[in-house]
């Protein structure tokens, strides 16, 4: 008699609750703070569009997966405007729909 196992997989997408700062000049570098859930697992934070936008460094992520830092550089020559920020993991990605929560703008100098 054989034995069927059947696992299930259930990813987890994370989700923005908040960012801060929600703005910077272009030129300038910040430590970005996100806030949500479900953010245990991250490899990388993005911004789209990403023109002119570098995240420095590997996001640090607190234990319970609700915050997470990284640094982000803003080059003198960015476009100026809004860019919806994401969270990245091995698996999936928070939304990208643009939102209060989630919604980073760069402004001249």
């Amino acid at each position: 008699v054989g034995v069927v196992l059947q696992a299930e997989a259930t990813f987890v997408q994370p989700q923005i609750s908040s960012i801060s700062p929600i703005q910077a000049t272009a030129g300038s570098s910040v430590t970005l703070t996100v806030n949500g859930q479900d953010m245990q697992n991250a490899t990388a934070v993005t911004a789209t569009p990403g023109d002119g936008i570098t995240f420095t460094n590997q996001p640090v992520v607190n234990g319970d997966g609700t915050q997470l830092t990284i640094q982000m550089q803003i080059a003198p020559g960015a476009p100026l405007g809004s860019r919806v920020i994401q969270v990245v993991t091995p698996v999936t990605v928070s939304t990208s729909q643009e939102s209060p929560a989630n919604k980073f703008t760069v402004y001249a100098p």
